[in-house]
This record gives structure tokens, sequence and C-alpha cells, in this order.
């Protein structure tokens, strides 16, 4: 029996299809306690705060939580990036105590790079930040590369999680990212 006969053989298909089922199930298992761990994290405790800052993106949930923590603590807020048309459509403007900023790179750690040198400058010694839920573990760790004192909340995600599960994927891999090759500071 030649050596390509073998590779054809009915036992060699049955061992690569048991082997690329260990892999599926492998990566599978592997993705659904990454995606269990992201839905996991909590809020951090607000004991104090020097400003709000309210992250891109969402449907406007991230700025109304935003808004309600500035006005609760008395303090500034700071809208990024997209935050900024969601603010426009919840009547804000970029007048005091609002201010508007644009990250460079406009992503997460660009935020965290930006939100870092603001807090230098103003001398904020207490960040606190606002985003989606499915955005809180990798905001935190992206944020806390810049800045030592610093509360991240999410808000509630305005898609029931079905809906939201390529969210979940893409923080998995971006968090992977985040702790590698894409650092904030």
């Amino acid at each position: 029996m030649s050596r390509h006969d073998r590779w054809r053989s009915p036992a060699r298909c049955w061992e690569r299809v048991v082997a690329w089922t260990v892999v599926a199930a492998v990566l599978v298992a592997a993705l659904g306690s990454g995606l269990s761990w992201l839905r996991s994290i909590g809020d951090d405790e607000v004991v104090v705060a020097d400003v709000v800052v309210v992250l891109g993106g969402g449907d406007g949930e991230r700025v109304a939580l935003g808004r309600e923590l500035a006005e609760q603590y008395e303090v500034p807020l700071v809208l990024s990036s997209g935050a900024i048309l969601q603010g426009w459509r919840a009547g804000l403007t970029c007048d005091e105590p609002v201010r508007c900023e644009l990250p460079e790179p406009d992503a997460t750690r660009g935020e965290a790079r930006m939100v870092a040198a603001l807090a230098e400058t103003h001398g904020w010694e207490q960040v606190v930040v606002t985003t989606t839920r499915f955005h809180v573990g990798r905001t935190r760790l992206l944020m806390r590369q810049c800045l030592d004192q610093v509360v991240v909340l999410g808000a509630t995600d305005p898609d029931p999680p079905p809906l939201r599960i390529w969210a979940y994927g893409r923080e998995a891999v971006a968090t992977l990212a985040a702790v590698s090759v894409h650092r904030a500071c």
C-alpha cells in the first residue's frame, strides 16, 4: 500500500474527523468561557469623582449614564469620539461643564491615552468612565494601563445578549490584543 493510499484509508479519515472535532470542541469551550468571563465583569464602586468621561459608541446608553453621574457628583462631563453625537442627540453641547474630545487613534486605547493626558493637565485624581456593559473589562484594562485612579461603569446593553454575541466575541479578541500588542500606555 502506497503512502497516498494510506492517507485516504477509512481509518485515517476517521482519525482526522476525530482530531478536528476535538480541536473544534476546545475552541468552542475556550470561546464560551471567555465570553462568560466578559459578561461577568461588574462595575467598580464610585466613591468620589473629579470628572465623568463617556466613551464613544453605543446607542445613547453610555451618555445617559455619564450625564446622570456627572449631575450626581456635580463634576464636568467629557464626551469622547462618537459620544459627542449621542450627546448632541440628548441635548448636550460642547460647552462648560461638558467637554468634547477626539482621541488619537479613535479607539479605546486612544481614549485611554486621552483620558490620562486630560487627567494630568487638569489635576483629576479620580476619573469615572462610562461605557456599555460588554465593554467594561477591556475598558478597565486599557484605562488602568494609563491611569491609577479610574472607575469603569457599564450601562445596560441596548440589545439582548443573543444579538450582542458578535460584540462579546470581538471584545474577547480585542482583550487579548490589549494585554499584548495593542497596549494603551
